[in-house]
C-alpha cells in the first residue's frame, strides 16, 4: 500500500479508510480459508497440541522477529492425512496443523507461522505499513493495536471448555464434518472472540462464537446453500450464506 503526505484536507479520513478496508479484505479472507486443507507428508503419526502449546511454540519464534510482537489470530487448518478416528479423539482446542498472525505493534508489521504439530514450517513477514509516513502508521495502528491480544486475554481465552459447549448447542462430528472441531481466536472491533466450527446434525457447516472473556454464547449459526438466480448449473453455481441458529 503506498502512502503519500498531502495537506489536502480530508486525507488523513481517507487513509483510515482505506487501511480500514484492507483489514476487511485480510479478515474476510481468513474467514472464508479457516478451513482450508493441507497436505503434509512428513509427519506421521501427527501429533495434536492445543491451541495455548501452539501459541507458545508461536510466541517464542515471534518475539526472536520482534521482541515486542503480539497476537493478532490463531487458526487451525485442517491436514487431508488425518483419520477420522484420530480428530474425533481431539480435546478441547486440540488440533494437529495451526495458522498463526503476530504483528509489531510499533511498526504493524505481520508475522504469519504455520506449524504441524510442535514443529513450525514456515513463516513470513509481511510490512503492511512500511511505507506509510509516521503520521499515517500512527492512525493505522490505533485500529491494528485495537485488535492485539494481550497476555491477560489469551490466558482468560484458554481457559474454556468450548468443545462440550459446542457440543450442548448441537455442534456434531458426522459423516459431512469428521475433521474435528475447528477453532478461531481473533478480536472482533476489540473484542476477544472463538469461533467453533463442526456441522449440525444435518450436516451443514455450523458455528458457535463465543466471548473470549467469559466462555459465553455470543450467536449460532450454519450455512445453508442456494443457486444463483438463473443459473442452469445448479451443483458449481451456488452460493452459500450464513442463517442464525443451528438446526
Amino acid at each position: 500500500m503506498n502512502f503519500q503526505r498531502s495537506k489536502q484536507p480530508g486525507k488523513t479520513a481517507v487513509i483510515v479508510l482505506l487501511f480500514a478496508g484492507v483489514l476487511a479484505v485480510v479478515l474476510l479472507t481468513g474467514f472464508a480459508t479457516q478451513n482450508t486443507l493441507v497436505s503434509v507428508s512428513m509427519q506421521k503419526p501427527f501429533v495434536a497440541v492445543d491451541m495455548a502449546r501452539a501459541y507458545e511454540i508461536g510466541r517464542k519464534a515471534a518475539l526472536d522477529w520482534d521482541p515486542s510482537a503480539r497476537l493478532l489470530r490463531i487458526t487451525n487448518v485442517q491436514v487431508n492425512e488425518v483419520s477420522q478416528e484420530q480428530s474425533r479423539s481431539f480435546a478441547n482446542l486440540q488440533q494437529v496443523a495451526w495458522n498463526l498472525i503476530f504483528a509489531s505493534p510499533v511498526t504493524g508489521s505481520r508475522y504469519h507461522i504455520e506449524m504441524v504439530g510442535e514443529e513450525i514450517l514456515r513463516t513470513t513477514e509481511d510490512p503492511i505499513l512500511a511505507q506509510a509516513s509516521p503520521r499515517e502508521l500512527e492512525i493505522a495502528l490505533v485500529t491494528e493495536q485495537r485488535d492485539m491480544f494481550t497476555e491477560k486475554d489469551i490466558l482468560k481465552a484458554l481457559s474454556f471448555d468450548y468443545q462440550k459447549t459446542g457440543q450442548s448447542v448441537g455442534l456434531r462430528l458426522n459423516e459431512s464434518w469428521h475433521s474435528g472441531f475447528h477453532y478461531r481466536l481473533l478480536k472482533e472491533r476489540g473484542e476477544p472472540q472463538v469461533w467453533v466450527t463442526a456441522a449440525n446434525e444435518n450436516g451443514q457447516v455450523a458455528r458457535v462464537v463465543f466471548d473470549a472473556t467469559t466462555g459465553e454464547v455470543i450467536t449460532i449459526v450454519h450455512k445453508e446453500y442456494a443457486p444463483y438466480a438463473g443459473a442452469k448449473d445448479m451443483s458449481s453455481r451456488t452460493r452459500s450464506y450464513w442463517v442464525t441458529g443451528i438446526k
